[in-house]
């Protein structure tokens, strides 16, 4: 059983006042000189105080530093010389401003984040007065004692064994099927295993799961197929990178045929389905700030590939139409679900379930009033300037990324956080988040009613399909939920959409739009919201987050 952990790393939000005496230079130009040129530009493994550099390289490993050297014809004047970085045509970060200067004028730069860069092509374009003179190609290379990265095995199934293998590979499923890619590979340091699903030349899902801190041989990785949605019928593929080099594809189909008539019983309206289908919470008055709501049915003589609608309406308009071709099979059970990730607008619902064009059921249900009134913040971090912490400590470290906020937890048994700098009572937070590398057993989430590093809630989530829900109190770790299990949950490096609803005292967990738990707690009634990342028996797991937003609640 996983206690959360007491030792922690805080990144608190400081609002620095500057103060910059500025001096005026006063003299008479006789003439513009013109701006300054490159005479030289290596990249290198550190630099000077100067500028200058040290060690000479054309190739990185992944948790270098970039620097880039420069000698110029002159001494720039302020902000004149900039750089852009990108890997392969991914833009990654602009400089505007150099991080050392000598007084003959040479200038460097650094770029820098707190997990392993991707292996493969980057460059690095340097602008003068605002127009790139210079472009330096380099590469990410495995670290010396990594071993080589390559797929030994990639096939489509339904089930694994005890040791992650796949039992029944195969290239047919039917739409009722659990579909996964299993994939036996060799991964040095750092490497990265990836996996593309497509229907047709329709993306469906990307996932990816990275080696930890040490070489594996012979490992078995397993990336769930997971849309969230039935499967048409038809021609499907998969295809597995390492390090973004193509290593298989793999094509399989959907089908199924059956020859009987369509009826549809009587629908059960339920907070979520359990593992065998069966509605979970069953209702017709659904609460405020209900996510989702599942339609569970029974039905009998239908056909694959007939003609079938879905459509949902509140108030007697409507509200969302789904057309698609049935591919459930004869006879069983089946569900809908509306909503996803905003929460169901108050009303009165019907869903109305129409087979080739004929109407074959109705069903009803409402939502009470009481729900989101306005977004009160956000956060994509394409802006690295706004607000979270960076640091870089000896038990771990948080920098923003590409687009996105990560926490490395280097020690075991230790949590890394950092928080917003907001203040909130009554709200709706959500993110996205997942598990970039590590052990598995490490957990991420969301902090809410920050008070302080001794005053605060928190609800984990991990790959192993784990979530809990504790306070920090002064010196201890309170437990409010214990560790649960939930099939709601993503596992291993899947991106998990976090969401916690908080009202006065009652709090409540959403994991990809399922309601796993409301607790209830008067301990802290406002605070900041945080991400961190957690570790346990091992450390070395990085955690990344993304679309952090803010609802507003109505009274």
């Amino acid at each position: 059983m996983k206690h959360p952990c007491r030792q922690v790393v805080v990144v608190r939000h400081v609002v620095a006042v500057i103060v910059m005496a500025v001096a005026l230079l006063v003299g008479v130009m006789a003439c513009t000189s013109p701006p300054p040129s490159i005479r030289s530009a290596v990249l290198c493994r550190d630099l000077t105080d100067d500028g200058e550099p040290v060690g000479v390289v054309d190739a990185f490993q992944p948790m270098d530093t970039f620097c880039l050297s420069l000698e110029m014809s002159g001494p720039p004047r302020d902000a004149e010389v900039t750089t852009t970085w990108f890997f392969r045509d991914r833009y990654l970060r602009h400089l505007p401003e150099p991080v050392a200067r000598g007084e003959g004028g040479s200038l460097g730069f650094q770029l820098t984040q707190g997990y392993p860069w991707d292996m493969g092509d980057y460059r690095v374009e340097v602008f003068v007065a605002g127009e790139r003179v210079e472009t330096l190609h380099f590469r990410v290379s495995p670290p010396e004692d990594a071993i080589p990265s390559r797929v030994n095995s990639a096939v489509v199934a339904s089930r694994l064994d005890e040791e992650g293998r796949a039992v029944d590979p195969r290239t047919a499923f039917s739409p009722s099927d659990s579909i996964r890619c299993v994939v036996g590979a060799d991964l040095g340091v750092y490497s990265k295993i990836e996996v593309q699903w497509y229907a047709g030349e329709r993306l469906l899902q990307h996932s990816h799961q990275t080696s930890a801190s040490s070489n594996v041989e012979n490992g078995y990785y397993d990336f769930p197929l997971d849309t969230g949605e039935r499967l048409a019928l038809g021609e499907y593929r998969a295809d597995v990178y390492v390090d973004g080099l193509l290593g298989q594809s793999l094509l399989f189909r959907i089908e199924e045929t059956t020859d009987q008539d369509p009826i549809i019983g009587l629908v059960a309206f339920a907070e979520a389905v359990d593992e065998g289908g069966q509605p979970v919470c069953p209702r017709i008055v659904f609460p405020p700030g209900t996510m989702a709501v599942y339609a569970v049915y029974e039905f009998s003589g239908m056909q694959n590939g007939v003609e079938c609608q879905e459509v949902w309406l509140l108030n007697g308009e409507e509200e969302v139409s789904e057309s698609y071709q049935w591919a459930e099979g004869a006879q069983g059970q089946s569900w809908a679900k509306l909503g996803s990730r905003e929460e169901l607008s108050p009303g009165d619902y019907e869903l109305q379930i129409y087979v080739e064009g004929k109407l074959l059921r109705r069903g009803h249900f409402s939502v009470e009033a009481g729900g989101l009134a306005g977004l009160l913040f956000s956060d994509d971090f394409s802006d690295l300037e706004s607000g979270w912490g960076e640091i870089s400590v000896e038990a771990g470290s948080s920098a923003y990324g590409t687009g996105i906020f990560c926490v490395r937890v280097d020690n075991a048994e230790w949590v890394v956080w950092s928080t917003a700098g907001q203040e909130f009572d009554d709200f709706v937070v959500e993110a996205d988040a997942w598990q970039a590398s590590g052990p598995g057993d490490a957990s991420y989430g969301i902090l809410v009613r920050y008070e302080d590093s001794d005053h605060f809630y928190r609800f984990d989530v991990g790959g192993d399909q784990q979530y809990s829900v504790s306070k920090s109190m002064p010196e201890e770790w309170v437990d409010i939920v214990d560790w649960a299990e939930s099939l709601a949950i993503l596992p291993n490096r899947g991106v998990n959409h976090i969401r916690v609803r908080c009202q006065g005292s009652e709090m409540s967990l959403y994991i990809n739009g399922e309601h796993l738990v409301t607790v209830e707690d008067d301990s802290f009634s406002e605070g900041d919201i945080g991400l961190f990342g957690a570790t346990f028996d091992e450390g070395g797991a990085v955690l990344c987050f993304d679309n952090v937003k803010v609802w507003r609640l109505t009274d």
